[in-house]
């Protein structure tokens, strides 16, 4: 009954998280597009498995937004990005508490489709976004 544990102590769960991807290309995030219109995503939050390459994030949706497992023959989105930007950084507003976590930090993506917002782990973050190679701004 290792998950009561979670329940009492939150931040057990992100080390949790954090431990099983360490060394690891992917982490568990969430997108949604904020601005325009990208390929599988939606203005809705959803939740799974991405890994940054250089100037690109390949991301896998998991079934109804958990991340543990992908659909069965779910292709990886690839989402090509111009800029990351830390910028206008934020953590989830009340309307969004529900989809996103509360220490998740959001940061945008400008692809050239759209303005799309990241969810990822705060210990992650940097990074991250250091994979984009000169792309990534602000503090």
């Amino acid at each position: 009954m290792r998950w009561l544990r979670y329940l009492y102590d939150p931040q057990s769960l992100i080390d949790h998280r954090l431990r099983r991807h360490e060394g690891s290309e992917e982490t568990e995030c969430g997108f949604r597009v904020a601005h325009g219109a990208q390929a599988g995503l939606t203005s809705g939050w959803r939740h799974g498995r991405a890994r940054v390459l250089s100037g690109v994030v390949e991301f896998r949706p998991g079934i109804g937004g958990g991340v543990r497992f992908a659909r069965p023959g779910q292709p990886w989105l690839r989402i090509e990005v111009e800029e990351a930007s830390r910028a206008q950084e934020r953590t989830a507003g009340l309307k969004e508490s529900w989809a996103v976590s509360n220490t998740a930090r959001i940061v945008r993506l400008r692809t050239p489709t759209a303005e799309v917002e990241w969810a990822v782990v705060p210990e992650q973050r940097d990074a991250l976004l250091a994979r984009f190679r000169g792309t990534s701004t602000g503090r």
